[in-house]
């Protein structure tokens, strides 16, 4: 008899873009889906806390509230949030891709920008 399954479980391979493809965990909790047309960064419940809300509410349709982080600008959010997984290269392109999609969507909302961002990126 198998275990029961919990309410929050569900099966990372479902995401916003369609079926993955293709799963790479970075970290536990932290994995990159692949699907034939899109694809982003999946964090759990834990790791998707540490996102500073504004900018969990404000990415593509609102999906970092539920964990999701599309390829194209909000991996950048992922990026900031977790530096130690990403190299020094994809680093600087985070914060550039931070400064031109993030950073202006943040400041309309009435964001200051310079109290939730992460002390990575001023190193960078």
């Amino acid at each position: 008899m198998s275990a029961p399954i919990s309410p929050r479980a569900f099966d990372i391979r479902d995401t916003p873009w369609g079926r993955a493809d293709r799963v790479t965990m970075h970290a536990p909790g932290i994995h990159f889906v692949s699907t034939p047309s899109h694809g982003g960064f999946h964090l759990d419940e834990e790791h998707n806390a540490k996102v500073p809300e504004a900018w969990r509410k404000l990415s593509w349709n609102g999906r970092g509230v539920g964990g999701w982080y599309e390829e194209d600008c909000d991996w950048a959010m992922v990026a900031l949030t977790f530096p130690d997984l990403f190299d020094a290269g994809d680093l600087v392109n985070a914060v550039r891709t931070f400064d031109n999609f993030t950073r202006p969507k943040l400041l309309k909302a009435g964001v200051h920008v310079g109290q939730i961002l992460p002390d990575c990126a001023a190193a960078v």
